[in-house]
């Protein structure tokens, strides 16, 4: 069983931790009557319906169709425990096909069913279905589920003491038990809750999207007009996300913009004083990074460079390393990452099967290096202003069997204007290798290289852009 993977504000530590917070949120009284209406239209409990709008949303989270969730049992169902003291929950798996072409009642009669057999077999140990389940652990995450649903339907009684007030104070929640917890309960006729999450992992500002999106669509599952219609035409984001998306209205097929036509469109607006990259050795505006990239482009052009081409970017992350992956875009070639801190063997590997035609390094290669071999060309913009001219070099072929040119300009590339648009570029080049010492490669294409629309996006309103993670 695949695990829930929902995008991150940082990447998942090797070890998880038990850092966390906790938010609230709540449903509205229209929404907390439609679902229990149609819980109650489909034999199933309100605790049913929140499940299945909670998998549902995290489907669209993560984008994945098979969702486990985890969820808790009294253990208290046989009449002998009762009145023993001691603590009997046991959590329960409950995985669902989150099929988005069924209506949301259909989907309900599944999560009814799934629930319904999950409490049959309530007494069986969590720990011994991991056991028979999970061949491996993974230390990052917990077993089996990542996000656990509650729901506390049980009548809490007022403590009275005598001669004394009480009233309950919420305490501040610092730790999370999995990487989300949705908590649901009922108060003053609609549905509140809790998400507890895990802060290795999520930001406050994320875990409110998601609220938003669990109230948003609940109120579009239960409008009158949502029975007979599929899960996916719902919307999920909320008024403000959609006021702020730049399409509105039924998917439309769009053209994508690549990187480069953004990256200086955002120069063209209010923003060319605004920061695009920020590191440790540099901070560059959306202006600077345009104007860097256009001169790097043409100096590539100069070469020789333009599309179906490959350049090597072997260089650590840096702002200079945005700057020569935007040139190459912008020259139309397609850039191969080359982690310079790989071992020689893997290098001379990745160059050897991508036979890039030039090589960019950030200093001055290892001579021993494949890189070196394969006529890498050290470049840095706090050594080469804007007014100077690049060194004189012809560019050479290397005697390498990588076959790369040396980014050697004849002319220095002064000029900070991107160079024509190529007609079918190709945006990056990918190598990887598994169990086997051979490099497999793939080539992506730039999303606006197609005359066509290149893609056909789902309604802004039915499908978010969840925060990626950095990795």
């Amino acid at each position: 069983m695949a695990p829930l993977e929902l995008p991150t504000d940082r990447p998942r530590p090797p070890v998880r931790g038990y850092a966390g917070a906790l938010r609230g949120f709540a449903l509205s009284p229209a929404a907390t009557a439609g679902l229990a209406r149609a819980a109650q239209e489909h034999g199933a409990s309100l605790f049913m319906a929140v499940t299945a709008l909670s998998q549902l949303v995290l489907a669209r989270w993560s984008g994945q169709r098979d969702i486990a969730v985890g969820t808790l049992n009294s253990g208290r169902d046989r009449g002998e425990v009762e009145d023993l003291i001691g603590f009997f929950v046991n959590t329960l798996v409950l995985r669902e096909d989150v099929d988005e072409r069924l209506p949301f009642g259909e989907f309900l009669d599944s999560v009814r069913e799934t629930v319904l057999a999950a409490f049959a077999h309530g007494e069986v140990p969590f720990e011994r279905v991991v056991d028979a389940v999970v061949a491996e652990r993974d230390l990052s995450r917990p077993p089996l589920v990542q996000a656990l649903i509650a729901f506390q339907n049980t009548p809490a009684e007022p403590m009275r003491l005598h001669g004394l007030e009480l009233s309950e104070q919420p305490l501040a929640r610092d730790f999370s038990l999995f990487d989300l917890t949705l908590n649901y309960w009922e108060e003053d006729g609609a549905l509140r809750g809790s998400v507890e999450y895990s802060t290795d992992l999520f930001d406050e500002p994320t875990i409110a999207r998601l609220t938003g999106h669990l109230a948003t669509l609940a109120e579009a599952l239960t409008a009158p007009a949502a029975a007979e219609r599929p899960m996916a035409a719902l919307p999920m984001l909320t008024a403000a996300e959609r006021n702020a998306s730049p399409r509105t209205g039924p998917a439309t097929a769009t053209r994508c913009r690549t990187p480069p036509s953004w990256t200086s469109s955002r120069t063209r607006r209010p923003a060319p004083r605004r920061p695009a990259v920020v590191s440790a050795d540099a901070a560059l505006t959306y202006a600077v990074l345009n104007e860097r990239a256009n001169r790097l482009a043409r100096h590539l052009v100069s070469l020789g460079i333009g599309p179906e081409d490959v350049v090597a970017v072997g260089m650590p992350r840096s702002a200079d390393l945005l700057v020569a992956l935007y040139a190459v875009l912008k020259a139309g070639a397609a850039y191969l990452p080359v982690d310079p801190d790989y071992p020689a063997e893997r290098i001379a590997a990745l160059l050897a099967d991508a036979r890039p035609a030039c090589v960019l390094a950030a200093g001055p290669a290892d001579p021993a290096s494949p890189l070196a071999a394969a006529g890498a060309r050290a470049w840095s913009w706090t050594t080469l202003p804007p007014g100077r001219r690049w060194p004189e070099r012809r560019a050479a072929t290397s005697a390498t069997t990588t076959g790369a040119r040396r980014c050697a300009p004849a002319t220095p590339p002064t000029s900070s204007t991107p160079p024509a648009p190529p007609a079918a570029p190709r945006a990056w080049s990918c190598r990887t290798g598994g169990s086997s010492t051979t490099c497999a490669g793939a080539r992506v294409p730039t999303p606006a290289s197609a005359a066509a629309p290149c893609c056909t996006p789902r309604s802004p309103s039915t499908s978010p852009s969840p925060p990626s993670s950095v990795r």
